[in-house]
């Protein structure tokens, strides 16, 4: 991370990586300052590795908690699994090892699995992969069932239950 060379950012006609995102936000800001290479800034090199470890992390923590919980999900009901495997079978072929050069030509494929796409998002309804806190501010207040009114202060975090919310039926 001690130097980054200055490329047109339309070479390449993928989609953009977070590192090389920021980079290029970092080097717009200091366009007439940045020579052919240049030094980057101690303190963002350190902020950018910070957040950078934190992208990493939660990317990978919550897609193996979210698959994890696709597949114990798909154990207790045989029958979700069973249309699962149907679908690939009809979407990819019957050989498993064929699949990824499959996709590799047509990444496009993953599109047609609906069936799965909807026991992803099932789970993760079942299984949030992440919560949320937001601040309280003096002018907001939370109205319980029962008609019970708490102020939300400035002082104070308010996060929602997602589990016990996205299982309730009366949410």
């Amino acid at each position: 991370m001690e130097q980054a060379e200055l490329e047109p950012s339309s070479r390449s006609k993928r989609a953009k990586s977070i590192i090389t995102l920021a980079f290029e936000a970092y080097l717009e800001t200091q366009e007439e300052e940045i020579p052919k290479a240049a030094k980057l800034d101690g303190h963002f090199a350190e902020c950018l590795t910070y957040q950078l470890r934190l992208f990493l992390f939660a990317g990978t923590d919550t897609t193996s908690s979210s698959t994890t919980y696709v597949y114990h999900l798909l154990s207790k009901h045989l029958e979700a699994l069973a249309h699962v495997r149907q679908e690939h079978d009809r979407i990819f072929g019957p050989d498993p090892s064929a699949v990824a050069q499959l996709l590799c030509e047509q990444p496009a494929l993953l599109n047609q699995c609906s069936y799965t796409m909807a026991v992803i998002k099932d789970t993760f309804r079942l299984y949030p992969p992440a919560g949320t806190m937001r601040q309280g501010c003096d002018c907001l207040s939370r109205t319980d069932r029962r008609g019970n009114e708490y102020p939300l202060m400035d002082d104070i975090s308010v996060t929602v239950l997602q589990q016990p919310t996205r299982r309730n039926a009366r949410v």
